[in-house]
């Protein structure tokens, strides 16, 4: 029974683990997102694709590590991934061939198609240097508002509230024994 009671202990003690390392992890990814919802650690941008940014190459549910780079950097038929901002202005990221980099004129612009798509250089994130697949898909779900709330917020919220409680329990036992001490004394 004892043994029993061991093993379940050290299981616990995984998944709090577990679960700790993971809180910590979403945070640190929801904590250095940029103004557009892009997780950016230094010059690399983690970038998950969804339906509205996959192409041939990369898929609904691929995480992307992208390096930032200046548009001097490029030329044409480089891959280059850049913020595109949509009707309802809102900014998503997406991949391109560059068709035409114009390092001459004010402001600078890269053409990616010959529909008079122009992405001025404050556009640019950078290349892909790495992808991986299935990871962006996890990544997304777990930064989602809801879960992160249901994952992060509420079991926090419900441990304070138990170790307040448990608190409250220890007090009320140690006034319980000085009472009863006053009583016998």
């Amino acid at each position: 029974m004892i043994k029993m009671k061991i093993l379940f202990k050290i299981i616990g003690y995984i998944f709090m683990t577990l679960y700790f390392l993971i809180a910590i992890f979403i945070s640190i990814l929801v904590l250095k997102e940029n103004e557009y919802g892009i997780t950016k650690f230094g010059n690399k941008y983690l970038v998950t694709i969804d339906m509205n940014n996959e192409n041939d190459k990369y898929t609904n549910g691929d995480l992307v590590i992208i390096e930032s780079k200046k548009i001097d950097d490029f030329n044409q038929n480089d891959e280059i991934f850049l913020y595109n901002s949509s009707k309802n202005n809102v900014v998503d990221v997406r991949a391109f061939t560059i068709k035409e980099v114009s390092l001459d004129t004010d402001p600078q612009f890269i053409m990616v198609n010959e529909n008079i798509n122009y992405y001025r250089k404050d556009s640019v994130l950078g290349s892909c240097t790495k992808k991986y697949s299935t990871l962006g898909g996890i990544i997304g779900f777990l930064k989602d508002r809801i879960i992160f709330l249901v994952l992060l917020i509420v079991p926090s919220v419900l441990l304070l509230v138990f170790e307040i409680y448990v608190l409250i329990n220890k007090l009320l036992e140690v006034k319980k024994g000085e009472e009863i001490e006053d009583d016998e004394g």
